[in-house]
């Protein structure tokens, strides 16, 4: 507030000294000018707070409430989430890894002083005394690089899978959650304008009382009537907060934020057939690739391991340098060549590794065969209840939803014409009241099971955009 009047104050003092410039003064026009100067920079600087000031409130009013959409939540959760950033870590780490498994062993150099005679320690006093220059390699049997290679390939690919299967699970999550808080302000929409219908109906109830046409239970059966339903908000708002807090922890945002609303689910008519969708989960299952990866690695692992059985080389080669001798005879210098080998055979065989990888495949197999028929098994459950509910939401959408309104409709002219009384009033509108709440449960039942679908076949197959 002072600083506001101080401002004020300048703006006023600015003007005042502008006002007192005349004829008799105009020696003293420079200074009158950089006064001018002076107030309109106060001027501009002030416009600019205030322009910072008005940002940082529709900032803030941002923070506080803001609209939701499925799709750039998906986004923003998937950008956020900690545990997909390590995993991806991983997966760089791996890729690394596998790029490494395929290269030779580094070569070794040594250096060495070979007959040096410890009476004089002199170079020239022996033929036999030399410095020897030594490189070595070692080179794996043919075939076992490429092995380990597609060992480490493989290895990668399944971290690569398992971050898609984080991935999957976090969109399938955030689905999930938004569908709630959509039945929630849905059904929070639906006794709103149930109780407004109400309030209608106890304003009939009261004239018919009123003209002794009718009762006075009547309006307090409606007053009843409309307690509950104000009861109802005040559980659907904690059930609203409850859904809000479980979207903003998905999204790693503050949970205290208000989500003021959310996009309209709109049921797309997309044919689901058994047989296309566990085409899709065979070719795009996180889980079931996860699988399928590891029963390939392991058989890799395994022709590996009888490759164990076949000895590596070991190639080298040295120059030795020798000092002429002490009455001056010139001594030449030698060059060597060796090959070594090891006898992996020799003290044994090593079937227990060939043994270990081959129950590590028949276990893989079995694992991967019952992940498949569990996947193909929930495929044709869900795609049953999918059935269901849109059978359902058809039946709901051009029958039993425009009969309730209209059967609301006619009993309340009957009921101010006389012709019924307040009960069969009451029980019309709570009948429509039921299936209208009934009618988006069933909604979000549908995509749910949807987003479950999605989930195991590991693409989306709702016709939404799915490139996340």
């Amino acid at each position: 507030m002072n600083l506001c009047c101080n401002i004020k104050y300048s703006f006023v003092a600015a003007k005042r000294k502008l006002c007192y410039i005349s004829p008799s003064n105009l020696g003293n026009y420079k200074k009158s000018r950089a006064s001018l100067c002076s107030y309109i920079n106060i001027k501009k600087t002030l416009i600019i707070i205030l322009i910072f000031l008005i940002s940082q409130a529709v900032i803030l009013a941002a923070d506080e409430t803001s609209k939701l959409s499925l799709l750039p939540a998906i986004k923003e959760a998937i950008a956020n989430n900690p545990e997909l950033k390590m995993i991806s870590k991983k997966l760089e780490s791996s890729k690394i890894k596998a790029s490494k498994m395929g290269v030779l062993d580094e070569p070794r150099f040594g250096i060495g002083f070979l007959n040096l005679p410890v009476s004089s320690f002199s170079f020239g006093e022996m033929d036999e005394t030399m410095k020897e220059f030594k490189f070595m390699q070692m080179f794996p049997f043919p075939g076992k690089l490429s092995l380990r290679e597609q060992v480490g390939i493989f290895e990668s690919d399944i971290v690569n899978e398992e971050y898609r299967q984080k991935k999957n699970e976090i969109m399938y999550k955030v689905k999930t959650s938004y569908y709630e808080l959509y039945l929630v302000l849905k059904s929070v929409e639906i006794v709103k304008k149930n109780k407004d219908l109400l309030g209608e109906i106890i304003k009939i109830a009261n004239a018919k009382y009123l003209s002794s046409d009718g009762l006075q239970g009547d309006v307090l059966r409606a007053q009843v009537e409309f307690a509950q339903m104000m009861n109802e908000l005040i559980m659907l708002e904690q059930k609203r907060k409850t859904a809000e807090a479980q979207i903003n922890t998905l999204l790693f945002r503050n949970t205290e934020i208000s989500i003021s609303g959310v996009e309209e689910v709109t049921k797309i008519k997309s044919e689901l057939t058994f047989g296309t969708i566990k085409q899709t989960a065979i070719e795009n299952s996180p889980l079931l690739k996860l699988s399928d990866f590891n029963l390939k690695r392991n058989e890799i692992a395994h022709s590996l391991a009888k490759k164990e059985y076949f000895p590596d080389f070991d190639l080298g080669v040295a120059y030795s340098q020798r000092d002429s001798a002490i009455d001056g005879t010139k001594r030449n210098d030698m060059f060597s060549i060796m090959l070594a080998v090891n006898l992996p055979f020799l003290w044994g065989p090593k079937s227990y590794e060939v043994d270990s990888t081959k129950i590590e495949i028949d276990e893989a197999q079995a694992n991967y065969d019952s992940i498949k028929n569990e996947i193909f098994y929930m495929i044709k459950d869900i795609l049953s209840e999918i059935e269901k509910a849109d059978r359902m939401l058809n039946l709901f959408e051009t029958g039993i939803l425009p009969q309730a309104k209209q059967v609301l409709e006619i009993t309340k002219a009957n009921y101010q014409s006389g012709k019924v009384d307040f009960l069969a009033l009451l029980d019309a509108q709570r009948t429509l009241y039921k299936y209208e709440v009934e009618n988006y449960n069933i909604i979000v039942e549908y995509e749910k099971n949807l987003a479950t679908l999605e989930f195991i076949a590991g693409k989306n197959i709702g016709g939404k955009d799915d490139k996340f």
